[in-house]
């Protein structure tokens, strides 16, 4: 993974440090699905808006007012659909052609309207979108992954043998010595006389 990605993730990890953050990894030309729930208020939200980019810096990708179409970023024609259902908390965006360019943080707003005030509360999630090239990987490519394998199966042969050693009791065998001085136990020496 590149290292600029994963210092910019960090970053706004720490500065969104109290959110909810999903990371998602999506090849080139791939589709992602954003579920945008609303559960901060118990009412259903007129509208809600996908923004992508740090707070202070955020371009509007898409406003959906529930009783209209929604109006979408000229970057994003074509290549977005929203599914809401009216009496849900949840909408969800899907974004299709992804190239590396839409890598960013993505994030929405529920709007409500509160006697004669709107309300744009964020949503409960965020996410991180990572789009990179395919990765390619052929056999040629697994030495790492063969000397983990074989490193692996060594030591397991070495716990087996130490288990195996551990488990195994040695015993004290005394050797046989015959009395060859023809030496007759007593009993028998009595019986015969």
């Amino acid at each position: 993974m590149n290292p600029a990605v994963i210092a910019w993730f960090l970053i706004i990890s720490l500065a969104t440090a109290y959110g909810d953050i999903v990371y998602l990894r999506k090849e080139t030309n791939a589709s992602v699905e954003l579920h945008c729930v609303c559960s901060t208020v118990d009412e259903i939200p007129f509208a809600f808006s996908l923004h992508r980019g740090p707070n202070e810096t955020s371009s509007e990708v898409l406003y959906h007012d529930i009783r209209k179409d929604p109006s979408i970023n000229k970057a994003y024609t074509h290549r977005i659909s929203v599914q809401h259902e009216p009496s849900s908390l949840r909408t969800n965006v899907n974004i299709t052609h992804l190239q590396e360019n839409d890598t960013d943080l993505y994030y929405y707003f529920c709007c409500y309207k509160k006697e004669n005030a709107y309300l744009k509360i964020p949503g409960t999630t965020k996410f991180f979108l990572h789009v990179g090239a395919p990765e390619e990987s052929s056999c040629f490519r697994s030495d790492p992954l063969l000397y983990a394998l074989s490193a692996a199966a060594v030591l397991l042969f070495l716990c087996v043998l130490i288990i195996a050693r551990a488990n195994c009791k040695k015993t004290n065998v005394q050797p046989i010595y015959e009395d060859m001085r023809m030496i007759r136990p007593s009993n028998q020496q009595e019986a015969k006389t």
